[in-house]
């Protein structure tokens, strides 16, 4: 059984069989948007979690392990 996880956007914890780095990148966090330092831009990494049909599958997550909209590279 896998300990590997992460909250997905919805908020549910979803278990998952790998958790592979791949790339560090950035999003945008609205809520943060006033922040003097950041202005919003936060860091994330993109993980695979996962192959389906010899693709591939990966999600973009936040320091805190919780899915976010979109990152970018």
């Amino acid at each position: 059984m896998s300990d590997l996880q992460y909250t997905d956007l919805t908020g549910c914890v979803v278990k998952v069989p790998m958790l592979d780095w791949l790339e560090d990148g950035s999003y945008y966090d609205e809520d943060q948007a006033d922040d003097e330092d950041t202005f919003g831009i936060l860091p994330c990494s993109r993980y695979c979690i996962g192959h389906e049909d010899g693709d591939g599958i990966s999600v973009w997550l936040n320091d805190q392990m919780q899915e976010v909209e979109e990152g970018i590279a």
